[in-house]
């Protein structure tokens, strides 16, 4: 009968520890799942793209547009896509064929690489730049102040790999959020922005 009681004893017991160490382990999985959070807010990225005009003296401008992470983590850019008018573009050259830009204008103009490239948080820079050809320049500028501007697709990932999609387009007031994506998959075969 003793040894009875104390086996009942030590199945009590035996049960007590089970239900108190299920519950730590709950615990310390909700924990952990809160310190991944926290470190995924503290590397956040969040890309932007811009465009700076700046005024000339005789009336036209100069151009640049550029891309910014704006959050509190790098951003790992996957992909990078140019559509103007319904058609996804290649090169800046099929763009400024696309423009209809005269051939009198010539196409000399700045960049740098996008793709396959890692901005790091307060990184900013341009990769399309006009700083002395300016009639390519007023003739993009002109396009979208009526309406025609590009869009760009930038997509890209955080260390975490969450994937985020990126479409901006100047034409308008509004500001472009990234949005999360499953993964990093544009359309179009891709754009080269080191090609002219």
């Amino acid at each position: 009968m003793a040894l009875s009681i104390i086996s009942l004893c030590a199945l009590i017991v035996s049960i007590y520890q089970a239900r108190v160490l299920s519950s730590q382990q709950r615990a310390m999985e909700a924990q952990q799942e809160i310190m991944i959070q926290n470190a995924k807010a503290q590397l956040w990225p969040n890309l932007q793209v811009f465009l700076n005009v700046n005024g000339r003296e005789d009336g036209g401008v100069e151009l640049d547009l550029g891309i910014a992470n704006t959050g509190t983590g790098p951003a790992i850019v996957e992909g990078f896509q140019l559509q103007f008018r319904d058609k996804y573009l290649s090169t800046y050259r099929e763009l400024w064929d696309a423009l209809a830009a005269p051939d009198s204008i010539q196409r000399n103009y700045g960049t740098t690489s996008i793709g396959n490239r890692t901005i790091q948080a307060g990184e900013s820079f341009s990769f399309l730049r006009f700083n002395t050809n300016y009639s390519l320049a007023q003739l993009l500028y002109d396009r979208i102040n009526n309406g025609e501007s590009p869009t760009f697709y930038v997509c890209y990932r955080s260390v975490f790999k969450d994937y985020y999609r990126l479409e901006a387009t100047y034409d308008s007031n509004s500001f472009d959020v990234a949005e999360p994506a499953e993964n990093c998959t544009l359309t179009g075969d891709g754009f080269d922005s080191r090609s002219y």
